[in-house]
Parts: C-alpha cells; sequence; structure tokens
C-alpha cells in the first residue's frame, strides 16, 4: 500500500495580518494589566518614590511613573529593566512579587533579568 499524499489548502487569512492583529491585542492586554497587585505591609508602603523605571514587555518598551513604594506592580513577563527612580527595585521571576528577586539600584540596569513583578524600596 503506498502512502497518499493529502493536497495542502490555502488559508482564506494572511498570516502577516494574524501576527499584526496578535502582536497589536498582546500589546493592548500589556498596557491594561500592569498595575499593582498588593500593598506591603513594609513602613515604607505608600511613600511615592520619583522617576521613572523602564521595561520591555512583549517587544514594547513600556514604563512605570512615580511608582509607590512597597506596592507589587504585576507585569506580563518582562525584561530589560531601567530603574531611573530614586528607589531600589527588586524584580520578581514569579506573579505578585515572589520567586527569586534581583535588585536593580537607582540608575541601574537589569540587561540579563526576566522578570514577572516588581516592587519599589525606599533606599536609606
Amino acid at each position: 500500500m503506498t502512502p497518499r499524499t493529502v493536497p495542502q489548502q490555502e488559508s482564506t487569512r494572511k498570516p502577516a495580518k494574524r501576527l499584526a492583529a496578535g502582536i497589536a491585542a498582546a500589546a493592548c492586554m500589556v498596557g491594561l494589566a500592569v498595575g499593582p497587585a498588593s500593598a506591603s505591609t513594609s513602613s515604607t508602603a505608600g511613600a511615592q518614590a520619583t522617576g521613572t523605571f523602564h521595561y520591555v514587555g512583549i517587544g514594547t518598551p513600556l514604563q512605570i511613573t512615580n511608582p509607590s513604594n512597597g506596592t507589587c506592580y504585576q507585569i506580563p513577563l518582562s525584561s530589560s529593566p531601567v530603574n531611573l527612580t530614586n528607589a531600589r527595585a527588586v524584580v520578581y521571576t514569579l506573579p505578585s512579587c515572589t520567586g527569586f528577586g534581583a535588585p536593580v539600584e537607582p540608575g541601574d540596569t537589569g540587561d540579563q533579568l526576566l522578570f514577572n513583578s516588581v516592587r519599589f524600596e525606599a533606599v536609606p
């Protein structure tokens, strides 16, 4: 018995349009998903840091401006943190500021870090 070949059917949609639509939808979700997850019981909780924390989420540059110290910010898987605030940013591998936490000091970057949440701490 010889194997039978099944003819391939062409999609009625163009792959580039589907990809562009998917990327646009993901970018919108990333923009909406960033926000405080939970408050900390730290004595600096609620104090406002000044400056901007930059990062890249799904290929899109994003930022958090003047974050609250002690608040956990949920972020979809992101990379390349740049901390231009006056607070220490601790980026976490898991959501809800759990998992491995790596500090990114004011003015520093974390080029090789992948993270899902971030919390800011006042620098003494």
